[in-house]
């Protein structure tokens, strides 16, 4: 299941990529809202500061999307 989760998002980034791809549209551009690693900003387990977890959460979600949109020329 682990593994599962961890595809997972690159299932839909490139889902994302061929349906922008498909509609033939270059001004259509797309949007991230990202949802990664919270716990600091409501103090659950303890963490209460933006910390170098959530720094690699952040950059690791934004390299994979940079990643595969560069490569797909969106």
């Amino acid at each position: 299941m682990k593994r599962q989760a961890k595809l997972m998002p690159m299932v839909l980034i490139d889902h994302l990529a061929t349906t922008i791809k498909s509609l033939h549209d270059k001004r259509l551009i797309a949007t991230v809202h990202y949802y990664g690693y919270w716990p600091f900003s409501v103090n659950i387990a303890g963490s209460t500061r933006y910390d170098a977890t959530s720094r690699k959460d952040m950059a690791k979600a934004f390299k994979l999307m940079q990643r595969r949109n560069a490569a797909s020329h969106i």
